[in-house]
């Protein structure tokens, strides 16, 4: 009798460890199809002339998005890094970036990027590096920017925002560089 049930507790073991194997795998691919879905909308809202076409050459589904031009991953396949900085691209930032959750650096500087700056940069817990220095971007710069924990250098220079520096700047504890320059901003003095 005792045969049959460590028969049994064997089986059901290994069954359990298949099962996890399998959902593991299935998790994997869902991070990578979260990830490419969020650098494919990125591309979707890039305008393409010859001077960035080496930017849409390299976006094909057939390539890991670990190979893309500028892609940095992790050994797990999560998107860490993405440094598309000075090839004259012209576009918005999609929402769908915020979804990079293991994104550590992201620049984006020299480009032609406009709009408001996005609003979701909080939900990206693991970046530390934000450049978007040189681009268009309009309007004011959102208070929820410094609620990444691990933000150490913010890059915003050379842009056209306008409006108050958020009171929110102070919550940036580990921030060691903050360049606004060159824009149109009114900084408040902290009482």
């Amino acid at each position: 009798m005792e045969r049959s049930t460590l028969y049994l507790y064997a089986k059901l073991l290994l069954l359990q460890s298949l099962i996890d194997c399998l959902t593991a795998i299935a998790d994997a691919t869902t991070n990578i199809t979260t990830d490419q879905s969020a650098l494919v909308a990125l591309k979707s809202h890039i305008s393409t002339t010859e001077h960035n076409n080496m930017l849409s050459n390299n976006r094909s589904s057939d390539t890991s998005i670990c190979n893309w031009a500028g892609v940095t991953c992790s050994i797990g396949q999560r998107v860490t890094g993405l440094n598309i900085s000075n090839m004259d691209l012209t576009g918005t930032i999609p929402p769908q970036l915020g979804n990079l959750s293991f994104l550590v650096s992201l620049d984006l500087q020299g480009n032609k990027f406009g709009g408001e700056l996005p609003t979701w940069f909080h939900l990206l817990l693991e970046l530390e590096y934000l450049s978007l220095r040189n681009n268009s971007f309009t309007g004011s710069i959102p208070g929820s920017l410094f609620s990444s924990k691990k933000l150490r250098t913010l890059v915003l220079s050379h842009n056209s925002l306008q409006g108050l520096v958020p009171a929110e700047c102070g919550n940036a504890t580990l921030l060691e560089l903050l360049n606004l320059g060159y824009n149109k901003l009114i900084v408040e003095a902290m009482s």
